[in-house]
């Protein structure tokens, strides 16, 4: 994961490189447990869309959490997906966890992702809050 590279935690153990994370999604107290559950990544909060385009476009990431519904009759994730998808390069995340509860807005999100050859796994918010199992997804 290339963003991780230039951020490292050190004190008295070993050098570890930090995660970048975005993470996408209205609801304040699922950052809050996110970063909790998580404290030695590095996390950017995108409460909407526009807050998630503007951080794609000044920061690199390892992974990107999104949520889908992000507010009655606000733009949703897959409105985030849908720039992601519609610029000719591809934006330098090297993976996407779609976290909605939205069984059906996921998998949209999901399903526009891994056609646009971005790696993806498919996961409910539950699921989230344990970054230890994001490298043991079956």
């Amino acid at each position: 994961m290339q963003a991780a590279v230039n951020r490292q935690v050190t004190g008295s153990n070993p050098v570890i490189p930090v995660m970048k994370i975005l993470f996408l999604d209205d609801e304040e107290y699922r950052f809050n447990a996110f970063k909790t559950q998580n404290p030695n990544v590095d996390v950017d909060w995108a409460i909407n869309t526009n807050r998630a385009i503007h951080l794609v476009k000044n920061n690199t990431y390892d992974v990107a959490y999104l949520d889908h519904d992000l507010g009655y009759n606000l733009p949703t994730g897959k409105d985030f997906v849908n720039y992601l998808v519609s610029r000719k390069d591809k934006i330098p995340v090297s993976l996407f966890i779609c976290h909605s509860m939205n069984p059906v807005g996921r998998a949209n999100m999901v399903e526009m992702l891994s056609n646009f050859g971005y790696n993806v796994i498919d996961k409910p918010y539950a699921w989230v809050l344990n970054t230890n199992d994001l490298f043991t997804v079956s």
